[in-house]
C-alpha cells in the first residue's frame, strides 16, 4: 500500500508541474501600435520563449488579408489580392512574391488561432501588400507606408543672431536648438512621425526662410521655440503665442479676392492651383492656431511654471506666412537667474519637451475626433 500511494501522488502532481511550465512560457507584453494614413489601431503582442508574436487573425483584420486553414499542408494560407503564402508550424522560411523570406521563428498554433512572429509583418506581409511596413521595436510602432505627416520645429535664432542672453552665460540660440533636438527625438520615437528642424546646427536664417521651410515640407504643425528676456529680472514663466487676430482680420478680405490660377503641365493641359499671399497665409488657420496654443499651454502648465499671461497673441513675423496651424513658445526668461539655470539644465529641458509632445498629441487627438466645419477646418477647441 505505501508503494501504491507514492505512485498515486506522482500522477497527481505531474500535470501540475507541466501546467506551471506552460503558463510561464507565455507572457503578455505591451501592444503594438499600427500607424497609417487611415489612423491608428493596436495589435496585441504575446511573448513566447522571449519571442514576440501577434495573432494572425488580428493582422488579417488590420490589413485586409484572408486567412484559411490548409489541412493538406498542415498549416494556414494568407491571401492578399492575387498573392498567397502558406505558413506551417515547422517552417521558418516562407515564399512571398517569388522570393524566400526567413522568419526568426516558425508560426505557432494556439488553440484555434495562429501566432506569427512580429517580424512577419515587415518581412513577409509587407511584400504581399506591396507596402512598406516599418517596425520600430523600441517605440512599439508599426508605420504603414510612407507616412509623412511632418511637424516642423523651429529653433529660434542661430549664427550671429544669438537671441536673449542670461547673466550666467545662457544663450537663446543654444537653448532652442538643444530643446528642438530633444523634441524631435521624442516625437519620432513615440509617435513614429517625421520631424524637421528649420536648423540643425548653429547657422542663421531669416524669419521668412523658416516659415518657407515649413511650407515646402507640407508640415501639419509649425512650432517656433524661443527663450524670453525682460528688463525686470523677476519676470518668469513660459508663454505661448499665436498670430494676433487684428492682423488677420485687417488683411482678411485679401484672401477672399484670391483667384485660382492654372499652370501648364507636361504632356498638355493645365492644373489648377490656389494662390495664397504670404502675408495672409496664417489667416486661414487662426482658429486652429488658437486651439493648438491652448492645448500646448495646458500641457506646459502641468510640467513647468507659466507666466500670468500664458496664452497671448502677437504679430510675430515668423508666424505670418505659415500655411498650417502655428504657434511660438517662449520657454522661460533667460533674464531671470533661476530660470536661466533651469533652461540650460537637462532636467528642465526634458520636462519641456514632454509637455510640448503632450500638447501636440492632445491637439492631434482633438482634430481627429472633431468634425470639420463648412470651411473644411476643425472648430476651435473648448478653453
Amino acid at each position: 500500500m505505501p508503494r501504491a500511494c507514492s505512485i498515486l501522488l506522482f500522477r497527481i502532481t505531474l500535470p501540475v508541474v507541466v501546467l506551471t511550465i506552460a503558463l510561464s512560457a507565455q507572457v503578455a507584453t505591451p501592444s503594438l501600435t499600427v500607424l497609417s494614413r487611415e489612423g491608428r489601431r493596436t495589435l496585441e503582442v504575446v511573448s513566447v520563449n522571449n519571442q514576440d508574436y501577434v495573432a494572425l487573425d488580428e493582422v488579417a483584420a488590420a490589413f485586409g488579408a484572408v486567412v484559411r486553414d490548409d489541412r493538406l499542408a498542415g498549416g494556414v494560407t494568407v491571401t492578399v489580392g492575387d498573392r498567397t503564402m502558406v505558413l506551417t508550424s515547422d517552417q521558418t522560411v516562407v515564399s512571398v512574391a517569388g522570393r524566400l523570406v526567413s522568419l526568426p521563428s516558425a508560426p505557432r498554433r494556439q488553440g484555434n488561432r495562429w501566432l506569427v512572429p512580429i517580424d512577419f509583418l515587415p518581412r513577409a506581409l509587407a511584400p504581399m501588400l506591396n507596402t512598406r511596413l516599418d517596425l520600430r521595436r523600441a517605440a512599439r510602432l508599426l508605420v504603414v507606408g510612407d507616412l509623412r505627416v511632418p511637424r516642423v520645429v523651429d529653433p529660434g535664432h542661430g549664427g550671429e543672431e544669438v537671441g536673449a542672453q542670461g547673466t550666467r552665460g545662457g544663450v537663446e540660440k543654444d537653448v532652442t536648438l538643444s530643446i528642438a533636438r530633444r523634441l524631435r527625438t521624442l516625437i519620432e520615437s513615440r509617435l513614429g512621425l517625421r520631424v524637421f528642424l528649420t536648423r540643425d546646427d548653429d547657422r542663421g536664417m531669416t524669419l521668412d526662410e523658416r516659415t518657407a521651410f515649413a511650407n515646402s515640407h507640407k508640415a501639419d504643425v509649425f512650432l517656433s521655440l524661443h527663450a524670453n528676456a525682460a528688463l525686470r529680472p523677476a519676470m518668469k514663466g513660459a508663454e505661448v503665442y499665436y498670430l494676433s487676430a487684428e492682423r488677420g482680420e485687417s488683411e482678411g478680405p485679401r484672401v477672399m479676392d484670391l483667384d485660382t490660377s492654372s499652370l501648364p503641365v507636361l504632356g498638355g493641359g493645365t492644373r489648377s492651383i490656389d494662390l495664397i499671399l504670404w502675408d495672409v497665409a496664417q489667416t486661414r488657420y487662426l482658429e486652429q492656431s488658437s486651439g493648438l496654443a491652448g492645448f500646448v499651454e495646458q500641457a506646459l502648465r502641468i510640467k513647468v511654471e507659466m507666466s500670468p499671461r500664458a496664452v497671448q497673441q502677437a504679430p510675430f513675423r515668423v508666424l505670418v506666412g505659415a500655411n498650417m496651424p502655428a504657434v511660438l513658445v517662449e520657454m522661460g526668461y533667460l533674464s531671470n537667474p533661476d530660470q536661466e539655470a533651469a533652461l540650460v539644465s537637462a532636467e528642465y529641458q526634458t520636462r519641456m519637451v514632454e509637455a510640448l509632445l503632450d500638447g501636440l498629441v492632445r491637439y492631434r487627438d482633438f482634430v481627429e475626433r472633431t468634425p470639420v466645419t463648412a470651411a473644411g477646418l476643425p472648430p476651435r477647441p473648448p478653453p
